[in-house]
């Protein structure tokens, strides 16, 4: 009775059981514990000019990092990634790939097709055989995000879709904001959204555009013992190595401006919630 007392509570429901949560069980003697089921959540992306790493670019090719990134971020969260590679940029291929996908997860996310190119086919797809909830959201990056179901019959259930940008850095935020917190509540988690805390800006930002800004960034504690946040140099959407060197997203609402030495709000940026310094 030193640590643990009769009718108390060892772990609230919603609690992710990690090492020590398994060897705080088993100190106790308990065989099984009630579980939430892993989600199955198959992806794909889109796109005749995507290789994967070690093939041959030709002119006009790029390496599928989504994939990679996708994949390692689904397991990251307890889910179960199911990897259905590329889709040929065709509509009958896209409609198979959709299809086939509802058949086998909960949940579907695709990279690239969103937008009105010529070449973009999945949410096109997507309005034949299910619904679309939202196109476009007012973010940036990652404006052409859609959510919806894929729908295999009138007695079946549905299943749902996010519909994610090609673009890295757009793909890598808008699943971070918006799939990594769905798939945390359906897998039972009591607190899905990502952590949000205050750090003193380094760096001078103002927004003059319509749409809530997502600045990549990293946050250190400084000597003061103060959390400080500093901008990654480059923010361009297309430089996937401002995610990597980055920690938290940085939140800038249209019309507003950080000045240097001013707290700012900062959204951690990891699978498990926690800053990593």
């Amino acid at each position: 009775g030193e640590v643990i007392k009769i009718s108390d509570t060892v772990l609230e429901a919603g609690h992710r059981v990690g090492p020590a949560e398994l060897g705080l069980i088993a100190s106790l003697g308990i065989e099984n514990v009630p579980v939430v089921r892993q989600a199955r959540v198959a992806f794909f992306s889109t796109g005749d000019e995507l290789k994967n790493p070690g093939q041959t670019l030709e002119p006009g090719q790029i390496y599928n990092s989504n994939r990679y990134f996708l994949a390692a971020s689904i397991r990251a969260l307890g889910a179960i990634p199911v990897d259905l590679g590329c889709c040929p940029d065709s509509a009958d291929a896209t409609r198979e790939m959709l299809e086939r996908a509802s058949q086998q997860a909960d949940c579907i996310v695709t990279t690239g097709g969103m937008s009105v190119g010529e070449e973009d086919h999945v949410r096109k797809q997507l309005e034949i055989i299910g619904d679309v909830l939202f196109w476009k959201i007012a973010i940036k990056p990652g404006k052409p995000v859609a959510f919806g179901h894929i729908c295999q019959s009138a007695n079946s259930s549905a299943t749902p879709f996010f519909g994610l940008p090609g673009n890295p850095v757009s793909s890598f935020v808008t699943f971070h904001l918006l799939v990594r917190p769905w798939l945390l509540k359906i897998m039972g988690h009591t607190a899905p959204q990502g952590k949000m805390l205050s750090a003193v800006a380094k760096f001078d930002s103002s927004n003059r555009g319509k749409r809530l800004d997502f600045l990549r960034g990293s946050a250190a504690v400084n000597n003061k013992g103060e959390l400080e946040v500093e901008l990654f140099n480059n923010q361009s959407s297309g430089v996937l190595s401002s995610i990597a060197g980055s920690n938290v997203l940085v939140p800038v609402k249209p019309g507003q401006v950080i000045c240097k030495g001013e707290l700012c709000e900062v959204m951690v940026l990891s699978a498990s919630g926690d800053l990593r310094l």
